[in-house]
């Protein structure tokens, strides 16, 4: 029954071989298939009769973990991503519960899953509370000759000195007293945390391996590779048979240089997928030339994922491929994304090549067209046209071009999302609208019809958000505002993911608009201000005393700038205001923003606003000296909540083209402060 098949799956380490063959016996006897979660993904084809052949199978799992990450937990969900939702797409508890739970299905019954319990991960985490006081020492020694966060909102990230023989005395002595409780793992996690700030104290300096050269951060596995096999020294005292899991990641991805990885060192191998394949196939070799005896593939080749139709499928199954023949014992990919009707295809391929890894790409992408029945040639016509036309011929040139700049450090989205307005053309979309809409025209199954609808509705919000990026990108919000429209109209009609593309959105500043589609609904012109304004902090709350919203502008020109887009904590002024970042990270209080605006002439005799995407957590509005308007928080959602203030009668008339003088008081009594969601002028 569903509920016991849920139970099975998510009940912790247990056994699922039985259920392994059930879905055989359905996709082999009756073909069935699950081409995305839930209901709406499962293919199979009404029949009266069923026609079966006795035989025997068995299946053994190559890869003892195979792991396709999915999204977070619902406390994990709603402090990530509920805020940056609409309130229409903000899901109930239940139902992101029940949405959560078929995609563990969904897995399961890809026959993902281990038969090995590994603990990785960011291993240090928590260490910065639990030893910054006690022993600094542990810590790295930053460019700023200080062992402390370089962060100190991010104390999760910091970083080790790996070369203090007491940092793996401590990892041991922190492993064997949770080593033995149920549920804990065997081997050692000595992950480094992620983010930069590495150590630079000359006993880590003389572990590293650089080449003449070579910057800093071009090679620092060595380091990482001497934490792994020390530690190990230390747990034989305890464990003759300890092993350890580590990363080549980043920086320390390349193989190490002249230090030996110990056989029972396990590397969590992060390649980029767009990398020339003959690069990533080397240093899976100089890995194992080092003496890596087991290495794991944990890639996050889903990352390059926009919601957009992209055409991966091919190369990530490609790189999948690259590491079986590489010898891998498992995978952990993070992270499916979501967007089933548009990028499904690459994760139904990738999950299914981890239950026989020796199948060509065209065995499993064949599977899924024929879950289309009589559209499958269309679906099939439809994806290899993202994949021919655009993957191949447009973006892995691109993303080569872009990895070679970057010294293959960062080809995920953040290389290229900017560039989407030149990636896409209507053309794209006209093409493959057609494709779609002449299958439509065929005598379907409901079923299949269904589906194929699915993916028409998908593209065509597929060409409204590039539109909107665009628009975005030369200052306009009508692409966003139909945009919005068009999502709200589909939204339960398509297996999207809008927690996650909403998400992707806001993190590259709102890039198709959706946040200020939103907010500006009521209003029919809309245009940016800055995004950096000057600041100046007021401990003292001497501001209003002294009139500080009277003051010459020039009085402010001397402040630094700091973004509206992210709380006053995660504010990095630079050059001669660097040092103020310190004091932001943990201010509570008064903070003054200033900026002076140019009010188009052809917005004379309307009502002219300034409306704020969130202000954390009250503010007062200053324009030309002169109170405007001001927003309390008096309820517990008014510090993310968006408000306009009305500006058109303080405005200097007489001179449509001289800038007005904006000043905005802002009092956070607690937590985050500050302007954290954009300011936009408006009118009607």
């Amino acid at each position: 029954s569903p509920g016991k098949e849920l139970d099975a799956v998510l009940t912790r380490y247990n056994r699922t071989g039985t259920l392994s063959a059930v879905y055989n016996f359905l996709e082999d006897c009756l073909n069935v298939h699950w081409i995305a979660p839930g209901d709406r993904g499962i293919s199979f084809v009404p029949d009266k009769v069923l026609n079966l052949t006795a035989g025997e199978k068995s299946w053994t799992p190559e890869l003892v973990q195979r792991h396709l990450r999915i999204g977070p937990s619902w406390d994990g969900f709603k402090r990530g991503y509920m805020t940056e939702l609409p309130p229409e797409f903000q899901p109930t508890e239940k139902d992101y519960l029940s949405a959560w739970n078929d995609s563990q299905l969904w897995l399961r019954r890809m026959r993902l899953g281990s038969s090995k319990t590994f603990s990785y991960g960011h291993a240090f985490v928590d260490w910065w509370k639990k030893y910054g006081k006690t022993h600094p020492d542990y810590f790295a020694l930053t460019e700023k000759g200080t062992r402390e966060p370089f962060f100190a909102s991010k104390p999760d990230r910091i970083k080790l000195c790996v070369s203090n023989p007491a940092v793996p005395a401590q990892i041991v002595t922190d492993w064997l007293a949770t080593k033995n409780r149920q549920g804990a793992a065997a081997n050692i996690n000595v992950c480094e945390n992620d983010s930069a700030n590495f150590c630079t104290c000359p006993g880590c300096m003389a572990l590293d391996a650089r080449k003449p050269g070579e910057k800093f951060l071009d090679h620092l596995t060595d380091r990482y590779v001497y934490l792994a096999n020390k530690t190990l020294e230390q747990a034989r005292k305890y464990a003759p048979d300890a092993v350890a899991i580590m990363y080549g990641y980043a920086y320390y991805r390349h193989a190490p240089r002249k230090i030996k990885v110990d056989p029972a060192v396990i590397v969590g191998f992060v390649p980029f997928m767009m990398v020339p394949f003959e690069q990533t196939a080397a240093t899976y070799q100089q890995w194992r030339q080092a003496g890596t005896q087991q290495l794991f593939l944990r890639p996050n080749d889903h990352h390059i994922n926009t919601g957009l139709p992209m055409g991966f499928e091919k190369r990530m199954f490609e790189a999948f491929q690259l590491g079986i023949k590489n010898g891998i014992i498992g995978t952990d990919y993070d992270s499916i994304h979501g967007f089933w009707p548009v990028t499904g295809i690459a994760d139904y391929i990738l999950a299914k090549a981890h239950v026989d890894p020796h199948q060509s790409f065209e065995h499993w992408e064949n599977e899924y067209y024929s879950s289309f029945g009589p559209a499958a040639d269309a679906v099939r016509d439809y994806y290899r046209y993202w994949r021919q036309e655009w993957y191949d011929k447009r973006f892995q040139p691109l993303a080569e071009k872009m990895d070679k700049e970057l010294n293959g450090n960062n080809v995920f989205r953040s290389a290229f999302i900017r560039d989407i307005p030149s990636l896409y053309t209507d053309a794209d979309f006209d093409k493959t609208d057609h494709i779609l809409t002449t299958a439509l025209q065929r005598p379907l199954p409901a079923a299949v019809q269904s589906r194929l609808k699915e993916i028409l509705l998908a593209n065509r919000h597929a060409r409204l958000e590039f539109h909107a990026i665009r628009d975005v990108k030369a200052g306009k919000l009508g692409g966003a505002r139909e945009l919005l429209r068009f999502r709200r109209e589909i939204r339960n009609q398509v297996g999207m993911n809008w927690a996650m593309l909403f998400h992707i959105e806001k993190t590259y500043g709102d890039l198709a608009g959706m946040e200020m589609a939103a907010i500006t609904d009521a209003f029919k012109d809309v245009q940016e201000t800055p995004r950096d304004w000057y600041f100046r902090i007021d401990p003292q709350d001497q501001g209003l005393k002294e009139k500080w919203f009277t003051q010459p502008w020039n009085t402010f020109k001397d402040c630094p700038l700091i973004p509206t887009t992210v709380n006053w904590e995660k504010a990095r002024p630079y050059g001669k205001h660097a040092d103020l970042q310190k004091t932001l990270v943990n201010y509570d209080g008064i903070g003054w923003y200033a900026r002076q605006l140019q009010i188009p002439e052809s917005w004379q005799g309307r009502e002219i606003f300034l409306t704020f995407g969130a202000v954390d957590e009250s503010c007062q509005v200053y324009v030309n000296g002169v109170l405007a308007g001001e927003h309390k928080m008096t309820l517990p959602d008014d510090w993310k909540t968006p408000f306009s203030i009305r500006i058109d009668p303080l405005l200097h008339h007489d001179k449509p083209a001289q800038k007005q003088t904006v000043v905005i008081r802002v009092e956070d009594k607690s937590g985050s402060g500050g302007i954290w969601k954009r300011i936009w002028l408006t009118a009607r």
